[in-house]
C-alpha cells in the first residue's frame, strides 16, 4: 500500500478508482463508504475512540486470514 498521510480519500484495496470500499476525512468527520454506496458517517471523537482501540487491540480476535487474492 502507499503512503496514506496526505490523502483524504484512501480506497481499502489500496487503488484509487475500482470500487471498493473507502475511507474519507472531512472537517471533523470520517466517511465510510462500502462498495455497495452505503455510508456511515462518524465524528471526529468517535475515530479516535476507533482509532484508539485498535491501536490496544481490542479487536485482535477479528483478525481475518489475508485472502489469496492480495
Amino acid at each position: 500500500m502507499s503512503d496514506f498521510k496526505d490523502q483524504k480519500t484512501i480506497a481499502l484495496c489500496g487503488e484509487c478508482s475500482c470500487g471498493c470500499p473507502t475511507l474519507k476525512q472531512q472537517e471533523n468527520q470520517v466517511f465510510i463508504q462500502d462498495d455497495f454506496g452505503g455510508k456511515v458517517i462518524l465524528t471526529g471523537d468517535q475515530w479516535n475512540l476507533l482509532v484508539q482501540l485498535i491501536e490496544q487491540k481490542h479487536f485482535a480476535d477479528w483478525a481475518f486470514e489475508p485472502s489469496s487474492s492480495q
